[in-house]
């Protein structure tokens, strides 16, 4: 029964999620917004006594995002990322600017572990409705509901693992959705040289 309520209360948070009008966009201080998280999850980390490493740019423009969808992306990231990862491991934090051409600028961002990894076969299916890879511990929601903010942005979200060595989710996000036309643009796949572990 705990299962099935907290399974409906997923549900109905997803439902909120109606599309880009319903973003409440304002100005955000991306590097401000990364930090928040990182310390809500802290505590936790500790117990399990993995460390965080923050790799935050230096220049970073100020974006019109919606943040209290961005935060909630940003928790089941880390979330996941600490749950995934042992005792003594570490999970990264990045951000950076990306300028790709007058009209495609993005921030960059990454949530980086040295957990157990993901199986190659189940990478595609990660974003879809309820598949998980924590058995019963999981809905198949939390990367769902990711999935669909970044895509409320405009913006794309990568996964690269390998495993035995980590995971990296990388979000590329443009620093106005309104201004952005994502017909234009080519989603990348993370090179193997790119990865943060």
């Amino acid at each position: 029964m705990n299962r099935i309520r907290d399974l409906v209360a997923e549900l109905l948070a997803f439902s909120k999620f109606t599309g880009e009008g319903g973003l409440a966009l304002t100005d955000v201080r991306v590097n401000d917004l990364a930090q928040e998280m990182i310390k809500f999850i802290e505590p936790e980390a500790r117990k399990k006594t993995v460390k965080i490493n923050t790799e935050l740019g230096a220049t970073l423009p100020t974006v019109q995002w919606d943040p209290d969808r961005i935060k909630q992306v940003l928790l089941n990231l880390l979330l996941n990322a600490l749950q995934a990862t042992d005792q003594g491991g570490t999970i990264t934090v990045s951000s950076e600017y990306v300028e790709e051409g007058p009209k495609d600028r993005f921030v960059r961002l990454a949530v980086a572990d040295t957990g157990v990894g993901i199986p190659s076969e189940h990478l595609e299916k990660l974003f879809s409705p309820f598949f998980t890879t924590k058995g019963r511990e999981g809905s198949g929601l939390g990367l769902m509901t990711c999935h669909h903010i970044i895509d409320q942005h405009r913006g794309s979200i990568d996964v690269q693992s390998q495993l035995g060595v980590g995971t990296t989710f990388q979000l590329n996000l443009p620093l106005d959705p309104r201004a952005y036309d994502r017909r234009k643009a080519e989603r990348k796949r993370l090179k193997p040289e790119e990865l943060v572990l």
